[in-house]
């Protein structure tokens, strides 16, 4: 099985994002980027974690009015959660782990 685990000694930030204007997809890989410090161009690909096409599926057609889906899921050592009209990253913990 392969370890999608991050370097330890990479610091991670917290990013929340009440609004994003790009796709689900887009905006959660632009903000990882960004709680890594890293361009997006140098970080491992969503798709090796989650369907991107699906995530931005499930959000097509829900104005930021109407509740919408809340989707939770790891990606590249933090645990993302996306919403209609946000996206919150946080690093994962050792609790978070199996």
């Amino acid at each position: 099985m392969k370890d999608h685990s991050y370097p330890p000694d990479v610091n991670i930030e917290p990013v929340f994002k009440q609004h994003y204007s790009q796709p689900p997809s887009m905006a959660v890989v632009s903000a990882m980027a960004d709680a890594l410090h890293q361009p997006a161009t140098k970080i491992e690909s969503l798709s090796n974690w989650t369907d991107p096409v699906a995530l931005d599926s499930l959000f097509e057609n829900t104005p930021e009015a109407i509740s919408g889906p809340t989707v939770t899921f790891e990606y590249i050592g933090c645990r993302v959660t996306v919403s209609p009209d946000s996206l919150q990253i946080e690093p994962l913990t050792g609790d978070d782990h199996d």
